[in-house]
């Protein structure tokens, strides 16, 4: 038995073959939570699902196995989080790697989730606040905007956290550099990531059609 996370909203433990979470605060992020157990196909507070593993996204890409198949899977997965949070007035200013896991059913069936709630902000008029410096200037993850400040309190669009669900597929593809989509072009997956790219925040849109 292995605790992967353990806070004061939820606990998540991994067994030999199963993994079982408990989400203890389900009122404060009620969609969110709603989110998670539907893309799971799960219902309750509480509960257990057969899987072979949970391991958190910056592990899982050692493993140098992210195919198609998975960037399709985390896009979904990430924009659909996103918008349960949206729903309820909460957005973030980015999606840092190490809030997300990847659960594997099996080779066909696996889900990349955030688990952690620490960086969540309200979202007023559209926009989320940055009352202190970011640490990492250069951060791959961060939108364009978030590169850009420089004095504080600002505020920068809801849609900041959509570039980092971009970079992160990409970072899984293994193209560190968001022009290099070119590699996918034409597919359904091309064109949400550029979507998501775009530079002013008001053009970028979660859709995948």
């Amino acid at each position: 038995m292995t605790k992967i996370i353990d806070n004061l909203e939820l606990e998540v433990t991994k067994l030999k073959n199963s993994i079982h979470f408990n989400i203890k605060n389900y009122d404060k992020f009620q969609n969110f939570y709603k989110t998670i157990r539907n893309i799971l196909g799960v219902t309750g507070d509480t509960f257990s699902m057969n899987a072979r593993n949970i391991i958190g996204f910056n592990d899982y890409i050692k493993s140098g196995i992210f195919l198609y198949k998975h960037a399709n899977q985390m896009f979904l997965n990430l924009s659909e989080q996103i918008r349960s949070l949206e729903a309820e007035g909460v957005g973030l200013l980015y999606i840092d790697p190490v809030d997300i896991y990847f659960i594997e059913i099996t080779d066909d069936e696996f889900y990349f989730l955030i688990l952690k709630t620490d960086n969540f902000l309200p979202i007023i008029d559209d926009h989320l606040e940055v009352v202190n410096p970011l640490r990492e200037k250069n951060n791959m993850f961060f939108s364009p905007e978030l590169k850009t400040l420089k004095s504080f309190p600002l505020s920068v669009s809801y849609k900041s956290s959509y570039y980092s669900i971009a970079m992160l597929v990409l970072i899984g593809l293994g193209k560190t550099d968001e022009l290099k989509t070119e590699s996918i072009k034409n597919t359904r997956l091309f064109w949400a990531l550029e979507r998501c790219l775009m530079k002013d925040p008001q053009n970028r849109t979660l859709l995948y059609i």
